[in-house]
This record gives C-alpha cells, sequence and structure tokens, in this order.
C-alpha cells in the first residue's frame, strides 16, 4: 500500500529539489560543452569528415576542412 505525503513533506522536497537545481545547474552545463567537444574529436575523422567529403565533394582543407575540428571560443555576452 502506497502512503500519501503530506504536503509540507512535498513542499521540502521541492524546494530541496529546485536549491540542487540553482546552485549545480550552471556547474553541469559546462560539462555538457566538453562532452560535446570530445564526441566530436572522437568521431571526426572516421564518421563526421568523410560525410562532409561525400556531401560536400569540393570542399577541401584550403576551404576549412582541417583534419582535426576547430574549436572556437563561445560568444562572451
Amino acid at each position: 500500500m502506497v502512503k500519501k505525503m503530506s504536503p509540507g513533506r512535498i513542499s521540502l522536497r521541492i524546494t530541496t529539489l529546485l536549491l540542487f537545481v540553482l546552485i549545480f545547474g550552471p556547474a553541469v552545463s559546462a560539462y555538457s560543452v566538453l562532452t560535446h567537444e570530445e564526441i566530436v574529436d572522437l568521431v571526426w575523422k572516421d564518421d563526421i569528415r568523410p560525410l562532409l567529403l561525400s556531401r560536400f565533394p569540393a570542399l577541401t582543407e584550403a576551404l576549412g576542412l582541417k583534419d582535426k575540428p576547430v574549436r572556437t571560443a563561445p560568444p562572451t555576452e
């Protein structure tokens, strides 16, 4: 049998979750950017670059297709 939680206990859990998200949210978004960059680095040579070359055969090193992806700094606000 499932017990119902009291409204005070539900409010405490929601408040705790909200504080957790507000405190740790910005730090977690930085890890998502780093994870994305690492995934692109891992699949660039074997998957992404050949796909781009098959779609755009005229694309060359001179036009911007490098052996490794070029990272640019995110725009600052």
